[in-house]
């Protein structure tokens, strides 16, 4: 999508800041940077249909459709014709197919007499609430022909062309030789042509390096997004491992993404911005069951669409909300149901699954990073860990309970999540790895064994989730074996049911009673609930620390132990036995005291986060009010920044730096400590 090269700008106009300090020519160069994003912006469109490039959810590609609607393919009883067939997907949480109208330039009939795209199966999958695609298997000897092909398959009603190109579109072939760019050129440019509001999509292959005479800029200019082909089992090098082969597919979208940042041609006396080529990803995986000759592992489909939605390093902005598969007759029964249990993509009526990998957990105390893969390489510690989730895990030894991973899931919807955790094959692992679960319920420690069923999902249990309510789970180093390890790998909620929580407190209001007291008042608005939680924060917006739990039918508190001149800021929830309900408005108060000037209570924290993540800075300081901030990168103040926090949003590596706040009153400053910020580059 436009955004991707938009992220990247001020990293780029720094480096020409340091490289060539010509100032004209610098102030041209962002000047056409910055209309490059409006370019890049205009081609991030919903296109008919509503359709979302960068939201597709999950779809399924049909190459016969003669072997789907016979029990696709003997997998599926109940499908008999084209209806129960388009009822089976919705079922399974299908939102669009991708079917196979052609191959080059002639229609596909695919066992029939007649072209198996067709208006009729058109109007079946929308009655149905199905999205359609045709597909094309792309030649590019005929681009006449082929643009016909296209012509006749929106001409049958369908909401989606995909160019599906391929080998026959590298240099090597006769009829393409070196003008498979300019071929691309006018195929794709003449069907955007003929059909400017529809959707197009191409589907090549997921590293570009080993391609490099494929015209992937003139395809990616004229589509919405783009399909790569992650077959897992195409390489030993990966070692079977669908994390590595996302991994790779990263790493190579990475590269070419970054290769196109000052790139431009001129086509028809047009310029031509390349970045306008990089656009949302949405990967598809080959999945084969039983009727197969070489079936897949079952798991392997659920891994794939779990690691796109944990991927720490997605070449998409905002992380992959899309996934497909190849080809729906031949999977098997146990690949459908995980298939219907996965989620993709952000829609209404679905309550996503949770989905975290290591690198997007915290870390406290020495626990020991592992690489397993990356770029399409094993690397590993044993030899035999080539079953992680994701290309990375960590290790420790026995400790007391005081070193552990936190996994901290955004929970949006109240209710039962079954908890699910991943670790790695190791000989060494432990058989009890404790699991601290904070729930709605309060806290919970379950035990794993991590030495049985390594390389997938391992049940840890079932349990109440609220949003706000301070969810997390550790995984601690206090376990049993003396010669053995915890791993911590990676970790999945996945909704149950739902729960109806209490009704938060309404007006809820502060006031300062003395240099150490702040009262409380609120209104109850509720009935159902069993106490009241009071829980503050010394930071506008939280997190909050819960400070109180009373009776069911107090309405007032008085804080006390408090710091003199200092702000804090409170928030009133309600509790029952089916968790917790969201916060009550926020209340704040200032403690009263002798004239001061600042002192900071909590310093701001350094930081390592990966590129595109959002940095925040904070500090709490209390004294004489007001209390005035200047945040600092590198002594030099930044503008804008002059509250108590600072958020530094999609934060790229020359982000990386010292930061710090300088805070006065009328009676003195105070500097504080320097933060580190490190942004590192994606794996």
């Amino acid at each position: 999508m436009g955004v991707a090269p938009c992220q990247r700008f001020r990293s780029y106009c720094l480096t020409l800041f340091m490289t060539n300090w010509n100032r004209s020519s610098f102030l041209a160069t962002i000047l056409t940077l910055a209309i490059l994003c409006l370019h890049q912006l205009a081609f991030a469109v919903i296109r008919d249909g509503g359709i979302d490039p960068a939201n597709l959810g999950k779809g399924e590609w049909i190459y016969y459709m003669s072997s789907n609607t016979n029990m696709l393919g003997g997998s599926v009883s109940a499908v008999t014709n084209e209806v129960s067939l388009m009822k089976y997907f919705k079922s399974q949480g299908i939102r669009y197919i991708i079917v196979k109208a052609a191959s080059n330039d002639q229609l596909f009939n695919g066992g029939y007499d007649f072209p198996q795209f067709n208006r009729s199966l058109c109007n079946i999958a929308h009655q149905e609430g199905m999205l359609i695609f045709g597909y094309n298997r792309s030649y590019g000897s005929n681009i006449v022909g082929e643009i016909a092909i296209a012509d006749y398959v929106f001409n049958q009603g369908a909401d989606g062309f995909v160019f599906d190109a391929e080998a026959e579109w590298q240099s090597n072939q006769p009829w393409i030789g070196a003008n498979g760019p300019a071929k691309a050129w006018q195929l794709c440019s003449t069907v955007r042509a003929h059909w400017p509001n529809k959707f197009l999509s191409h589907s090549p292959f997921p590293i570009i390096g080993f391609h490099n005479t494929f015209p992937f800029k003139e395809f990616g200019y004229w589509c919405d997004n783009v399909m790569p082909q992650i077959y897992h089992l195409s390489s030993s090098n990966l070692r079977k491992s669908v994390s590595a082969a996302i991994n790779w597919t990263d790493v190579n979208w990475y590269n070419w993404q970054n290769s196109l940042l000052d790139s431009s041609s001129v086509i028809n006396g047009q310029t031509i911005y390349w970045t306008n080529a990089i656009k949302p990803i949405v990967p598809i995986q080959d999945v084969y069951g039983s009727l197969h000759h070489s079936p897949h592992p079952d798991k392997d489909v659920m891994e794939f669409i779990d690691y796109l939605t944990a991927d720490p390093n997605p070449q998409t902005v905002g992380g992959y909300k899309g996934a497909n598969f190849f080809r729906s007759d031949l999977h098997g029964a146990a690949q459908w149901a995980n298939i219907k249990a996965s989620t993709s993509g952000d829609f209404s009526n679905i309550v996503n699954n949770i989905v975290i990998d290591d690198p997007n957990a915290s870390v406290t105390g020495a626990w020991t990073p592992v690489r397993t893969f990356y770029n399409g390489n094993f690397f590993g510690a044993t030899g035999s860990d080539t079953n992680s989730f994701g290309t990375n895990y960590l290790t420790i030894t026995r400790g007391s309970g005081s070193q552990y991973v936190q996994f901290t899931p955004n929970i949006l919807t109240s209710g039962d999540y079954d908890v699910y955790q991943w670790h790695v094959y190791r000989s060494d692992a432990s058989a009890s790895v404790p699991f601290e679960i904070n729930s709605a319920s309060g806290k919970t420690v379950v035990f794993a064994n991590q030495q049985t069923n390594s390389g997938n999902w391992t049940l840890l249990g079932r349990f109440a989730f609220a949003p706000r309510g301070g969810a997390y789970i550790r995984i601690m180093d206090n376990f049993s074996e003396s010669n053995a390890v915890a791993i911590a790998d990676g970790l999945k909620l996945v909704f149950a049911s739902a729960r109806s929580g209490p009704t938060a407190p309404a007006n809820v209001t502060a006031q300062a009673l003395s240099p150490s007291q702040i009262l409380l008042n609120w209104n109850i608005a509720t009935t159902n609930h069993a106490g009241i939680v009071v829980a503050r924060s010394f930071i506008k917006g939280g997190p909050y620390t819960n400070v109180a739990i009373l009776p069911r039918n107090l309405t007032s508190y008085t804080d006390t132990n408090l710091l003199a001149n200092t702000t804090y800021y409170h928030v009133v929830r309600t509790i029952n036995s089916l968790g917790v309900s969201l916060d009550s408005n926020q209340a704040s108060a200032t403690t009263s005291g002798p004239v001061s000037a600042p002192t900071i209570l909590i310093q701001p924290p350094g930081q390592t986060l990966p590129t595109g993540s959002n940095a925040s800075l904070v500090v709490v300081a209390s004294g004489s009010h007001p209390l005035l901030y200047q945040w600092r990168f590198s002594n030099t103040p930044i503008n804008g920044a002059t509250t108590s926090s600072y958020t530094k949003s999609n934060a790229i590596p020359t982000d990386s730096g010292a930061y710090s706040v300088l805070i006065n009153n009328a009676y003195g400053s105070t500097p504080s400590k320097t933060a580190t910020l490190t942004v590192t580059r994606p794996l």
